[in-house]
């Protein structure tokens, strides 16, 4: 199965080299390789490979010869390499630590579902190929796996872990798969690689743990400043103008910028987040065509909120709608588990405080705003950064939903849509029955998912 997530994709290709490189894996002078074979072992194209193949020649660390095979041409000082894998690892301990048990909160759930959507033949047709190149196995079957859903956001956050934590690049060599492990039925199969991804992944742990406690070079510093894990899903577009237009859209939602005013000035909007006019006019340039705002030549830039006024011939318009429909589907495959585990976690006084705000949502009848307040609450309480950092990521994609809801829902009933739902999850919090808590997000996250198809076609 070949997988093209993006015009970037290449870049995968070349930081899985460039790591190997300038860790040490390979030797100077080293072949690499054919393309065709590294496209297969990542599912990827060869023209994918080859172009990240020019890339690394042209920072030096490749030389391309005939038929475009490749030798590694960087050739580092005694020592360096294993300076520099010390830096980059001990930099990021705590959130490669954490990653252990945030995966099964984010990536099981996500895993499991591709695995519900896997046939046994392309089961077992992973499993023959793995058998002849076991070599990062777990890495490529949970890419297998959550091709399947069909959700390139789910596999930018999966390849977004594996850039952070660098180690499933460095493995030299991995143990061969059961000869017999294609004559189990379906359900041993997939207990066998279940049990194998997240071991692997806690023996590779210990193993860049024991490298750090043991092989401090000298030249090392002595206190490695964390480097947290970021989640940038704008990797190939201008992150600046997305990231605001969903800032302004909650703001108005959260009263900030009320129906029928004026937003600020372009320049005082510019001073107001740090960035420049032009950004500022690509943003409203967004907004509006998603119907949130209205310009009127001397006189500013109103908030309207207008009904079915969404500009589907802007591509901003088009992406921002993707992202809302397939960060839904991420949330209502992990809402439950994080929940409850979030939940757990904070004190009876700030679940308290919780389920007063769901209080007033139901005394103002703002029920809509109830998604902003779970995921904001989750951002805040949350002691997993890796969670933190997904959720908020989340939680600004989900404001691009608000324009396609006023269709769906009409603004007259928007008020209300959710009054239901937030007067069980209140029930809920007052008997601190999170189980049920956490189910009723569930539910109201699937269907909102479902409902969000009914826009397939945009």
């Amino acid at each position: 199965m070949e997988i093209d997530i993006d015009s970037e994709l290449h870049r995968l290709v070349y930081e899985y080299f460039e790591a190997r490189i300038l860790f040490g894996f390979y030797d100077f002078e080293e072949k690499l390789q054919s393309a065709p074979k590294i496209a297969e072992s990542f599912h990827l194209s060869p023209s994918t490979v080859r172009q990240a193949f020019s890339q690394l020649e042209k920072q030096g660390y490749v030389k391309l010869e005939e038929r475009k095979v490749a030798r590694v041409a960087y050739q580092p000082a005694p020592g360096e390499c294993r300076e520099r894998a010390y830096r980059y690892f001990a930099e990021r301990r705590k959130g490669i630590t954490e990653f252990n048990q945030s995966g099964r909160l984010l990536l099981q759930p996500l895993w499991k579902e591709g695995l519900s959507r896997c046939s046994d033949e392309l089961l077992l047709e992973f499993l023959a190929k793995a058998q002849k190149n076991p070599d990062s196995m777990a890495v490529r079957f949970f890419l297998y796996t959550l091709n399947m859903l069909d959700n390139q956001l789910v596999l930018n956050f999966f390849w977004e872990i594996i850039r952070y934590v660098r180690f499933p690049y460095l493995r030299k060599e991995t143990e061969p798969l059961p000869s017999d492990l294609t004559s189990l039925p379906r359900k041993d199969i997939l207990t066998f690689i279940g049990r194998n991804l997240f071991r692997n992944y806690e023996l590779e742990l210990e193993k860049v743990f024991a490298f750090l406690d043991e092989s401090k070079p000298e030249s090392a510093m002595e206190q490695a400043e964390p480097v947290p894990f970021e989640w940038s899903i704008y990797r190939h577009r201008p992150q600046l103008r997305y990231t605001l237009a969903s800032q302004i859209i909650r703001e108005a939602m959260n009263g900030r910028y009320p129906e029928g005013t004026y937003l600020p000035s372009i320049s005082k909007m510019a001073e107001l987040y740090g960035v420049s006019d032009m950004t500022i006019r690509r943003t409203l340039d967004i907004l509006a065509g998603l119907g949130v705002t209205r310009s009127y030549h001397g006189r500013g830039t109103l908030v309207c909120m207008e009904e079915g006024k969404i500009n589907l011939s802007m591509s901003g318009v088009r992406e921002g709608f993707r992202l809302y429909q397939e960060s839904l589907h991420i949330l209502s495959l992990t809402i439950y588990p994080v929940a409850q585990y979030v939940l757990a976690e904070t004190s009876k006084e700030k679940r308290a405080a919780l389920r007063q705000e769901f209080e007033t949502l139901l005394s103002e009848k703002t029920s809509y705003r109830c998604f902003e307040i779970l995921l904001s609450f989750i951002e805040e309480n949350c002691t997993l950064d890796v969670i933190k950092e997904c959720y908020g990521k989340l939680r600004e994609l989900l404001a691009w939903g608000y324009p396609f809801a006023l269709i769906r829902i009409q603004k007259q009933r928007m008020c209300s849509e959710y009054l239901d739902e937030i007067s069980r999850m209140i029930q809920a919090l007052s008997k601190d029955d999170i189980e049920s808590f956490a189910g009723i997000w569930e539910e109201l996250l699937r269907r909102e998912a479902d409902r969000s198809r009914t826009f397939g076609g945009l």
